[in-house]
């Protein structure tokens, strides 16, 4: 499976997440919060995107798209 990747900014969702974490009082600068934006970006692109995967697909296969996924990303 080969996902578009137009269209998709991730850079730019990283920044709106540092700012939406900002925004609720939760500190980036911390070298434990600094990579935080980033994994939520990740979390939720996984979430968007394992819609495409078919919910009824054999264990194995939905393995193998998520890993393809996970590597996109």
């Amino acid at each position: 499976m080969v996902h578009e990747t137009a269209g998709i900014d991730l850079a730019a969702a990283e920044d709106a997440a540092r700012d939406f974490l900002n925004a609720l009082g939760a500190s980036t600068d911390s070298e434990s919060m600094q990579g935080a934006p980033g994994r939520m970006v990740r979390a939720h692109a996984e979430l968007v995107l394992a819609r495409a995967i078919p919910v009824r697909c054999r264990p194995h296969v939905r393995e193998r798209l998520t890993k393809r996924i996970a590597d996109w990303l």
